[in-house]
């Protein structure tokens, strides 16, 4: 892609159809080019509300209406999202957490480990790609939505089930191996739970069982994505991708993510946490290490157009928020999608006191428009030159082991870890020195590539 991607994410229910064209003007009076939608709302729940049977009237006309008024479309695979229809359909299909505890998030809840729903979720992917996938205003593609287990961890009986057979694969189902290594005496794999489980005989304490989780339920959510990457991919040769969210390899290698896709895109809501710094820094640091390592291009996925959130969250500067995206594209990021445009009639109720993006709900502006303003004049001046310039090479490069930050986390110094991560590379930072902070398997990569 040549062109910068200004873009802005639409939620379908805080924004009607009644309200398409009139937003899209909005936007385009702002310098926004691109929107990223049906990532959640209209996700799969609305597009396929019973089984086989799909309404993307809404759809059809948004994308219509986008590309008359000068936008280009990034169409979300709206995999979050279950339809009702699922959950009775697949019995217990809710994620489980070893406490017991059974998600009840609108989204991300179902279980993505069941063998019957993973084939309805393929059905549903190929169905929406293979609609817009020869659309001219549809440019790119985003498989699911900050993916993650929404559980601690996740203790079903579909989990279980792929638990033991990933297992089983990995140590050539030989279970000698597995108490050689764990220094356990299991009789078969039919007794062995995920770490901590209730079921079973206790494992608290044992190291490699804790590790060997975690290694799986990585792996569960990288597999989800490059499988839905696949499928899009042979619908199309448009560019798809996954954006990360939170701390590094916490939910997923973002290098695995962005190794089965196209781009490497990271959701940073720097201006929106207690530690804006962190949240600006290491994830930033690390998607642009991820990006000059696979050579792809580099995304911001979701950034806030201003204060997000409820009452709890800091109250932010317009200027805060102008340097946030600022840095991003100084960073190297050829994209840069803000959460939100205009403030919705009702807001979601954990964020009952509303976002306050560019424009309030009777569009009347707020002082956070002056950032893509300012985003739009840039490129007017300098986009071919932001567009063609390439990652310089790091003189220095900071090692974040995946295995000390799961530990780390179950020790209860998560925390303090990241800051001393963050705090090394704000330390060389200082010293004008660029930094590339390298996971465990980026670093197998890196030794791969470089080293005869």
């Amino acid at each position: 892609m040549t062109k910068f991607q200004h873009g802005n994410t639409y939620y379908h229910y805080a924004h009607p159809a009644e309200e398409f064209d009139r937003n899209f003007k909005l936007m385009a009076s702002m310098g926004i080019n691109a929107v990223r939608v049906a990532e959640i709302w209209p996700g799969w729940s609305v597009i396929e509300p019973q089984e086989g049977v799909y309404d993307y009237a809404d759809l059809d006309k948004f994308v219509e209406l986008a590309g008359k008024n000068g936008m280009e479309i990034c169409m979300g695979v709206g995999t979050n999202d279950t339809p009702f229809w699922c959950y009775y359909k697949h019995d217990g299909l809710r994620q489980k957490g070893i406490d017991g505890k059974i998600s009840d998030r609108r989204v991300q809840t179902a279980c993505f480990d069941h063998v019957g729903y993973r084939q309805d979720m393929a059905r549903f992917v190929h169905n929406i790609t293979a609609r817009y996938a020869n659309n001219p205003i549809v440019t790119s593609f985003q498989i699911g939505n900050e993916v993650r287990y929404n559980v601690q961890v996740c203790n079903c009986p579909a989990t279980q089930e792929r638990f033991r057979k990933w297992l089983k694969e990995r140590y050539a189902n030989d279970i000698t191996a597995v108490n050689k290594e764990w220094g356990v005496y299991y009789a078969s794999f039919d007794q062995i739970y995920p770490y901590a489980s209730p079921d079973g005989a206790p494992t608290r304490g044992i190291t490699t069982h804790y590790l060997m989780t975690k290694k799986f339920q990585n792996w569960a959510l990288e597999e989800l994505i490059s499988s839905g990457a696949e499928i899009i991919k042979q619908c199309t040769s448009k560019p798809v991708f996954h954006n990360c969210w939170g701390v590094p390899n916490m939910s997923g290698s973002n290098y695995k993510f962005a190794e089965s896709c196209d781009i490497a895109v990271i959701d940073i809501y720097a201006v929106t946490y207690g530690n804006p710094c962190y949240y600006q820094g290491l994830p930033l640091d690390m998607t642009r290490t991820i990006a000059g390592i696979l050579l792809k291009p580099f995304w911001v996925g979701e950034t806030p157009a201003g204060q997000y959130g409820t009452y709890e969250r800091i109250p932010v500067p317009q200027k805060l928020v102008e340097l946030n995206v600022i840095e991003h594209i100084a960073s190297g990021a050829k994209a840069v999608y803000y959460f939100r445009h205009k403030t919705p009639k009702y807001e979601q109720p954990h964020k009952f006191t509303g976002s306050q993006p560019f424009v309030r709900t009777d569009e009347s502006k707020m002082d956070y428009v002056k950032t893509p303003k300012l985003v739009k004049r840039l490129m007017e001046l300098y986009e071919k030159r932001f567009m063609s310039a390439r990652n310089i090479k790091s003189e220095i490069a900071m090692l974040y082991p995946t295995d000390s930050l799961h530990l780390g986390a179950e020790a209860g110094y998560g925390k303090a870890q990241v800051a001393s991560v963050y705090g090394a590379r704000a330390l060389i930072a200082s010293t004008q020195r660029q930094v590339d902070v390298l996971d465990t398997e980026m670093l197998k990569k890196l030794t791969c590539t470089t080293i005869k």
